[in-house]
């Protein structure tokens, strides 16, 4: 079966923790595709955090201005937002860590879940966890989640937030940030060249 989001050359990945995740977001897509109004919530935030986290593991990249300016707004410092990923991380029960706005305060927050993301939230990056992915990668959880954070590639986060500031034009052709259709987007080169999150860990 030929994956909607085949694994890149070089990927640090393991083939067979990709396509549990490539796999997963495929079957997602086809119960919702079916529209069963029961499950049809689960089935595309389903979809939609495989996606994400697919788009976004093939990293690193540096974050740009835009992350750089929430996560200065709304947490301490960028050392405080990374020490509080990695504890999430720690948790053996969060299968995945989102970075969302959240629409009950409008600010950026850290979900750590178990299942879908709820309802009031709009996710920017997401970070997968889940023990039989961990066990696939053919590490430790505590190695898989420092090169899962090290791998990301918050250009693609960049690129969603971006999209977040434009208007909804909610009669038109759908639009699908990361894949250059949304009008919101710039250049990923200078996504790359954007400022770094910070230049090393204290």
């Amino acid at each position: 079966m030929r994956l909607s989001f085949p694994r890149p050359a070089g990927s640090w990945l393991e083939p067979a923790a990709w396509a549990l995740m490539a796999t997963e977001h495929d079957a997602a897509c086809g119960l919702a595709e079916r529209g069963d109004p029961a499950g049809l919530v689960e089935a595309q935030n389903r979809a939609m955090l495989a996606q994400f986290f697919l788009e976004q593991v093939s990293g690193p990249a540096q974050a740009g201005p835009l992350t750089q300016q929430v996560i200065a707004r709304d947490w301490p410092s960028a050392v405080d937002f990374e020490r509080e990923w990695q504890a999430l991380a720690e948790i053996p029960q969060v299968q995945w860590i989102v970075f969302g706005l959240g629409f009950l305060d409008f600010k950026f927050h850290l979900y750590a879940m178990q299942a879908v993301p709820p309802f009031c939230v709009s996710p920017v990056l997401c970070w997968a966890l889940g023990q039989e992915l961990v066990s696939r990668s053919g590490m430790t959880r505590a190695q898989y989640a420092q090169q899962l954070l090290a791998h990301t590639d918050w250009s693609v986060g960049e690129l969603r937030l971006q999209c977040l500031e434009q208007p909804v034009d909610i009669f038109g052709e759908p639009q699908h940030c990361v894949s250059g259709s949304c009008n919101a987007v710039v250049s990923k080169e200078s996504v790359h060249d954007a400022t770094a999150l910070r230049a090393e860990v204290q």
